[in-house]
């Protein structure tokens, strides 16, 4: 496939154009509340620094002290970081502890350059982004943090490129080993670097990889193009600020300060990633075209919906396992995981419910793959864990879902109905979270297990006492195996959901009842289940949602709809209201209070 735009800029059969997916819907969204909010904010700040009191430096040096901010992110867990000290700037190394470091100077190695307009980021802002780089290319990366403005103007920075290219061959990297890599401005300072390198002599590197690289410094082009007005994140005004105000000499930018303007004879393959609707394609399309002129291999991969440089948001994990996942909660959980790019094991005791959830996925363009499991069987559950480690690898994430609901008076309960639900809903999560945390901590990589409990984990109702206990037991084994695997880079999360409607309603079990009243409480807990559909923020995919965040947040607990959050909240502040709301929970009160609460169309279609 060919993007027009670029397309008409080329042609050369080197060039080649990939048009990726269209964007799913929460790439859509992401795009339109990001061109919403974030970008009339940016355009807010360059103003700022294009006149007034603030003007060019002051205003430079405000977004330079930003990336203190930052500090506190750090590499993904597993990640190895050197310091690389020069005269002038500094650098740091990163590479994955599974791999030989940057004294093996055999393999290959990532020149890095940070986006940030040449006024912001540098080691932290970039650490993760670049980690995740070199350990997905399995060689050792230099992060550079080149001086910006309003300390240098940008032909010291591209000193500052060309300074940390020749410390890789001085180390004796071989140069066709050697890939020069950025984002945004550092994807320009990636192509000004390597031609500097080959106006002096130097031998080129074999590749260079950018995104969306700012290789362009004038702002003409991209102020007549459709993107100006279509970019989530920037636009043409505020990208230029930094070169008209803090590079410009009287007002004119010199033309070979642009990589764009230069003859790329003789350059290396070169290979990028852009945003369909991105205000910087434009630069992609001139990179492109030079290329074709020289007769330069390059491919230009261009994303839709793509906010800017979103690779950096891109960090999601990439196997996910997900139990009880052929309905409700695990599945609304199975498509969110897929749909931001993860593989997901689909797990369930039932086969054809686990392959319409992988039907689900593979329509949306998702990859999963479908497996049965009972996970109160401890000896099935070994060997699906086996079966997931040989085939697909580690889990970065797993959902301990499974689990079902019973009710009814708990003298009335036979042993093995409580031995059933316990070996589901307990020990199910238990065996779970040892098999697979098992091999997380072996990986050394880190990871999250998600182990769903409820909201009834921490309120006591008498007609759910055994459902209570394992989901209090869920909550409480989740908070001691936080403790235990956080100094291996695993989270773990309880996730504790009110009333939900899945099917866990019309599945549950009812105890203490003749024929006749059981089926009158099973009708009422349909109907239960009908009334929360009307409710918002009761949908399965309202706990999915919790259960990405969590792990993107590493949260402990997180109660889901708003009466979860009202007993969290109140049996940590008041448990003797708890213990008299347990005492009204009784089954005639309940029958009582169901009667009176549940919509009459709702009643009248039960009974």
């Amino acid at each position: 496939m060919s993007s027009p735009a670029v397309a008409g800029a080329t042609d050369s059969a080197l060039v080649t154009i990939e048009l990726m997916n269209r964007a799913g819907l929460t790439a859509r969204v992401s795009h339109a509340i990001s061109k919403a909010t974030l970008r009339p904010a940016l355009d807010t700040v360059a103003k700022i620094a294009q006149r007034g009191p603030l003007r060019g430096a002051p205003a430079f040096r405000i977004a330079n002290w930003a990336e203190l901010v930052i500090a506190p992110l750090v590499a993904p867990h597993g990640t190895v970081r050197r310091a690389q000290l020069f005269p002038d700037f500094r650098a740091e190394w990163l590479w994955h502890k599974g791999i030989k470091g940057p004294d093996d100077i055999e393999q290959g190695v990532i020149l890095y350059f940070h986006g940030g307009g040449f006024v912001f980021g540098g080691l932290h802002s970039h650490r993760r982004l670049a980690a995740r780089i070199a350990r997905a290319s399995g060689v050792p990366l230099l992060n550079v943090a080149y001086r910006q403005l309003p300390k240098v103007h940008i032909t010291e920075t591209i000193q500052d490129g060309l300074t940390a290219y020749r410390h890789l061959l001085d180390r004796g990297f071989a140069p066709e080993r050697i890939v020069v890599a950025g984002d945004s401005a550092g994807g320009g300072l990636s192509f000004a670097t390597v031609l500097a390198a080959g106006e002096q002599g130097l031998p080129l590197p074999g590749g260079i990889a950018t995104i969306a690289p700012f290789a362009d410094l004038d702002p003409t082009v991209r102020r007549t193009h459709p993107n100006d007005a279509k970019d989530a994140l920037l636009s043409a005004f505020s990208i230029s600020v930094p070169a008209l105000v803090g590079f410009a000499h009287d007002g004119e930018l010199d033309l070979s300060w642009s990589p764009v303007n230069h003859d790329f004879t003789g350059m290396p393959p070169v290979f990028i990633q852009v945003g369909a609707q991105e205000v910087l394609l434009p630069d992609t399309e001139q990179l492109a075209r030079r290329c074709a002129e020289a007769g330069v291999p390059c491919t230009v991969q261009i994303w839709d919906k793509a906010i800017h440089v979103f690779q950096a948001g891109a960090d999601q994990p990439e196997l996910v396992v997900v139990t009880g996942a052929g309905s409700g909660i695990g599945r609304a959980t199975s498509l969110r995981f897929a749909a931001g790019g993860s593989r997901v094991v689909v797990a369930d005791i039932n086969q054809d419910t686990a392959e319409e959830t992988v039907k689900l996925i593979a329509d949306a363009g998702g990859v999963a793959y479908p497996y049965r499991v009972d996970v109160a069987d401890v000896a099935a559950l070994e060997e699906f864990a086996e079966a997931v480690l040989a085939a697909h690898g580690v889990a970065d994430v797993l959902v301990n879902n499974a689990g079902f609901g019973a009710a009814g008076t708990f003298l009335d309960q036979a042993p093995a109905d409580i031995d059933r639900l316990l070996s589901v809903n307990l020990r199910g999560v238990i065996h779970g979270s040892r098999l697979f945390g098992k091999q997380m901590v072996a990986r050394g990589e880190g990871g999250h297990i998600v182990n769903i409990a409820s909201g009834a984990a921490y309120t006591p109702l008498a007609l759910l006492n055994i459902y209570c206990t394992s989901k209090a037991a869920v909550k409480m084994f989740s908070a001691c195996l936080r403790g235990e695997l956080a100094g291996h880079g695993i989270g773990v999360t309880a996730i504790c959901p009110g009333g939900i409607s899945t099917n866990i309603f019309n599945n549950a079990e009812v105890f203490g009842f003749d024929a006749e009243e059981h089926t009158r409480q099973r009708s009422k807990v349909t109907g239960l289940a009908r009334m929360l559909d009307l409710v918002p923020g009761h949908s399965a995919d309202s706990v999915a949602k919790a259960v990405t965040a969590s792990v993107r947040r590493n949260t402990a607990v997180r109660p889901v709809t708003i009466e979860s959050w009202f007993a969290y909240v109140l049996s940590s502040i008041a448990p003797p209201a708890m213990r008299i709301a347990t005492r009204l929970s009784d089954a005639n009160t309940m029958a009582t209070w169901s009667d009176r609460l549940t919509p009459r169309r709702v009643r009248n279609s039960v009974d």
